[in-house]
């Protein structure tokens, strides 16, 4: 493993930032002018219940969220195709790793925070129109938003780490499923790896129903009355474990065939892929 050093990490850091900061503005941009102009046209053709259709809008946030992190992850070495922008990040006084870890941080990091922002904007922005244009209440959809995408395991009375992981496993999983194919794939990376991933789910929930007998149940929970107050049991399925071990395994796979690709890029390569088996 290459050596480690904080500074050279930051300073690859701040070099990408600075790279991409006119990108990062125009995303910023698009993202808060689409939550605006989008969630006024939702409202305006929704008909029946105001709160009903904030929640529906609310899920269509999640939505381009999640679009949003796995186009920036699948691309986070777009650049890298361009010789001259290649030759600059490769030729960066830092190592490998430092390199990797720093663009896989920008991808992960800064492109979230920037959808949050601009999420943030664009919806503070459409409450104020809404009142003023459609003469609706201008509920915000931000906070129905962070409670969609925050587990229940977290915000239950007493967290159940069984599920916690279970589903951190598979977001990981997909974290690291993206990062592998941003690295190699150099043309519609986003498209493919989606495609890939659903594929990969549809393989894991029939594996799962044929080794448990045609049920998909992962989780039961029983309440009943006790000594002290309502009380709660907690099962897991023993498959849930054995998925999660899985999951772990095949993140760490991919994050180390993410990092050999992008230590052995090459100035020339074929279009496709950041991979030339002719020159190994």
């Amino acid at each position: 493993m290459e050596n480690f050093n904080f500074k050279r990490f930051c300073l690859a850091f701040r070099w990408l930032l600075v790279s991409n900061r006119i990108l990062l503005l125009a995303w910023f941009g698009s993202v808060a002018v689409g939550t605006v102009v989008g969630g006024l046209l939702f409202i305006k053709m929704t008909h029946g219940d105001y709160t009903h259709a904030v929640r529906q809008l609310s899920m269509l946030f999640c939505l381009f969220f999640a679009i949003g992190i796995g186009v920036s992850l699948s691309t986070f070495l777009q650049d890298v195709n361009q010789k001259k922008y290649r030759q600059t990040l490769l030729t960066l006084p830092a190592t490998h790793l430092e390199k990797w870890l720093a663009a896989m941080l920008y991808a992960t990091v800064c492109w979230t925070v920037v959808c949050l922002l601009a999420f943030l904007l664009g919806d503070l922005l459409r409450t104020l129109l809404e009142k003023q244009l459609l003469q609706q209440p201008g509920l915000p959809v931000i906070p129905e938003f962070f409670e969609n995408i925050t587990p229940n395991a977290l915000t239950r009375e007493h967290i159940w780490w069984t599920e916690l992981l279970f589903i951190s496993a598979h977001v990981v999983w997909c974290h690291s499923f993206y990062i592998l194919g941003g690295t190699l794939l150099r043309r519609n990376a986003f498209a493919i790896n989606t495609a890939g991933l659903i594929l990969l789910a549809m393989a894991e929930g029939y594996l799962f129903s044929l080794l448990n007998g045609g049920s998909y149940t992962l989780f039961n929970y029983t309440q009943w009355a006790g000594a002290n107050g309502i009380e709660t049991y907690h099962y897991a399925n023993p498959l849930v474990y054995v998925i999660t071990l899985a999951l772990t395994g095949l993140s760490a796979f991919n994050y180390r065939a993410s990092f050999t690709l992008f230590r052995n890029y090459q100035l020339a390569t074929n279009k496709w892929v950041n991979y030339d088996i002719q020159q190994r």
